[in-house]
């Protein structure tokens, strides 16, 4: 994986990052509102202490919406690794967030 990679992954994440913030602002009542952006943030703590591999799978598949095989296109692995990595990343994820007691 080369440069044109990297920014291609960068790219979709900056493209996804700005579409979240245009989204309509949360109605929330304030206690929920934090409760949410507390969670929020540990979610996102948690993605971000995940292998590069494992991130990179998880960003595309759900946040940009790509399916398995063309994230293994945009990576250049097999789409079996694809799943492995996905699958790894997401049983990490429920571990560490189980922990801090997020179901």
């Amino acid at each position: 994986m080369g440069p044109h990679h990297d920014r291609a992954v960068r790219s979709r994440r900056r493209d996804a990052a700005g579409a979240r913030r245009r989204r309509r602002p949360c109605r929330r009542i304030p206690s929920a509102a934090l409760e949410h952006t507390e969670r929020r943030a540990r979610s996102v703590a948690r993605v971000s202490a995940l292998p590069r591999e494992q991130r990179e799978v998880l960003l595309l598949k759900e946040y940009e919406g790509l399916k398995f095989r063309e994230i293994a296109d945009v990576l250049g692995v097999a789409e079996s690794t694809v799943k492995s990595r996905m699958y790894a990343g997401l049983d990490a994820m429920r571990m560490s967030l189980a922990s801090l007691g997020i179901h």
